[in-house]
C-alpha cells in the first residue's frame, strides 16, 4: 500500500482499534466478558495468521512461518468456530500460491505440509472433543443452545436442508433489494 497517502495510516489504526469488540472488553465493570473476548481471541490468531502466510509466501517460500500460519489459523478455529470458513478459503489461496510455482512436485508437498498439519490436527482435536461432549464429531453444542427455543429440537432436522438451496440462491442474488423507512432499511 505504498501509494497511499501517509494520513490514511493513523485513521485506519484507530478504526482497527476501536471497532468491533476492544472497546466493549475496555468496560468489564459487569463481569467477565468472553463473548468478546472468544471474538478478539479470534481476530488476533485470524489476523496473525494471515501476516504469517503472507510473509511465508513471498518472496520465497519459508515453512517455518506457513507452520505459524497453520497454527495461528488452527488456535483461531478452536476459539471462534465460524473463522473456519474465511481461514479455508485463505489455506486454499496459499495452496494455490504453492502450487502454481515451478517446482518439483514433492517440493510443493513439502511446503503444503507445514500450512496443513497443524490445522488438521485442531481439526481432529475438535471432532475428538465434540465426540466427547456431544457424542457427535460434527455437533458444536449449536443444537443443545437453541433448547429454550419451543419444539427447536422436535423439529431441528428441517431446518437444514438441500431443498432450501434454490430459493435462497433466488432471494440472495436474483430478488432486487427493497427500501423501507424503519429498521432494517434494506
Amino acid at each position: 500500500f505504498g501509494t497511499l497517502p501517509k494520513y490514511l495510516l493513523w485513521p485506519s489504526i484507530l478504526l482497527v482499534g476501536l471497532a468491533g469488540p476492544a472497546t466493549f472488553m475496555l468496560d468489564s465493570t459487569r463481569g467477565a466478558r468472553i463473548y468478546e473476548a472468544a471474538i478478539s481471541g479470534g481476530q488476533f490468531f485470524l489476523l496473525g495468521g494471515f501476516i504469517a502466510a503472507f510473509s511465508g509466501l513471498s518472496p520465497a517460500i519459508s515453512r517455518w512461518r506457513l507452520a505459524c500460519a497453520g497454527t495461528l489459523w488452527a488456535l483461531a478455529i478452536a476459539t471462534r468456530l465460524i473463522l473456519a470458513l474465511p481461514i479455508g478459503v485463505m489455506v486454499l489461496m496459499a495452496a494455490w500460491w504453492i502450487l502454481r510455482a515451478d517446482r518439483r512436485s514433492a517440493g510443493k508437498i513439502k511446503e503444503l505440509l507445514p500450512l496443513s498439519l497443524p490445522l488438521l490436527l485442531a481439526l481432529a482435536c475438535l471432532g475428538w472433543y465434540n465426540w466427547a461432549r456431544f457424542r457427535s464429531v460434527v455437533e458444536t453444542g449449536f443444537y443443545y443452545e437453541m433448547s429454550t427455543i419451543p419444539d427447536f429440537q422436535k423439529h431441528s432436522g428441517g431446518f437444514v436442508n438441500p431443498i432450501f438451496v434454490p430459493q435462497n440462491l433466488y432471494n440472495y442474488f436474483l430478488n432486487p433489494s427493497k427500501t423501507r423507512s424503519i429498521f432494517p432499511f434494506i
